[in-house]
């Protein structure tokens, strides 16, 4: 006797990769990289479901469950989009607003301060 076996998907969660080829669970607005990337700032999963309400936990563990799959390739690219984050910091040219805006917060701060 033979048994057909059928797939059932059993989870409403899921992670694609976008037209980019970008890691997203659920909506191309949730990047795997970006869920991982505040993960890691608030310090863990369920703090980061407070932080974030729209976010549930079955996304951010879907992240994390992608990213241990795909943890080095994902690393590079943490890696070189701090790089180029630095390195834009390191050319930036402030504009004469920005040098205005710096300079009336620097006088209001030592207003507070008489």
């Amino acid at each position: 006797m033979t048994t057909m076996t059928t797939t059932v998907p059993v989870c409403k969660t899921r992670v694609y990769l976008d037209e980019n080829g970008t890691a997203c669970v659920d909506s191309p607005r949730k990047k795997v990289k970006m869920l991982v990337e505040m993960i890691r700032e608030y310090g863990g999963i369920e703090e980061t479901a407070v932080a974030f309400p729209h976010i549930t936990l079955a996304q951010l563990h879907a992240a994390m469950s992608y990213y241990y799959d795909h943890q080095a390739e994902l690393d590079e690219i943490m890696r070189r989009d701090d790089e180029l984050v630095r390195e834009l910091r390191a050319s930036h040219v402030p504009s004469p607003a920005e040098l205005r805006v710096r300079e009336v917060m620097k006088q209001r701060e030592a207003m507070k301060h008489q």
